[in-house]
């Protein structure tokens, strides 16, 4: 069940495409999160309010800022999680998040059971290839692990949902795994600790 703060009023959506005002007024007390507004019947009360040749682009454009909406508000509550675990210097060392999202990326495929040689195949094609551009690759991330969940059959919000209220639940195990830390490493832990 989303709470009132998750749940956005279809009314400030559709006021926000500058509809005229009579296309908004009616839908006021209308919440929607991303699902419901992939609910026909709750699509069904709002199209009647725009006019009939704008109403299929207007519930698209309504879904898509629900979903950027909401990939915002997660982030927004990544942070607060990372300050009480990390502090800011670590929270902000862009070397560290690189290792441990690789490290996550890694793990992620290996649940999945995709091929150890592979890896490396495709680290030496990527290092040999231009740089990108930093904002295209995160968009490419999420695109692409979208995309992954989608062949695995899973839900990538449901899953981030819960990892983050499970790690909620471990910041001193956390803190003291990043005490333990071997320096100027990559990895989360010494080798010899790995090889035990």
């Amino acid at each position: 069940m989303k709470t009132d703060s998750e749940m956005v009023p279809v009314a400030w959506r559709v006021q926000s495409y500058s509809r005229p005002k009579w296309a908004y007024a009616e839908t006021e007390g209308i919440a929607c999160d991303r699902a419901c507004l992939n609910n026909e019947e709750v699509v069904s009360k709002i199209e009647p309010l725009v006019r009939l040749s704008d109403a299929t682009s207007v519930i698209e454009k309504l879904r898509a800022r629900v979903v950027e909406l909401e990939a915002a508000q997660f982030q927004a509550r990544v942070d607060p999680w990372m300050g009480a675990c990390f502090g800011p210097e670590i929270s902000s060392d862009k070397l560290e998040r690189g290792d441990r999202f690789l490290e996550e990326a890694l793990e992620l495929l290996q649940s999945g059971n995709y091929p150890r040689e592979r890896v490396s195949a495709l680290t030496n094609y990527v290092f040999d290839r231009p740089q990108g551009e930093i904002n295209q690759e995160v968009g490419g991330v999420m695109v692409t692990l979208a995309a992954y969940c989608l062949a695995f059959g899973l839900d990538m919000h449901a899953a981030g949902e819960t990892e983050l209220a499970r790690i909620w639940g471990k910041v001193e195990q956390i803190r003291a795994k990043q005490a333990a830390k071997p320096k100027m490493s990559p990895l989360p832990i010494a080798l010899s600790e790995h090889r035990k």
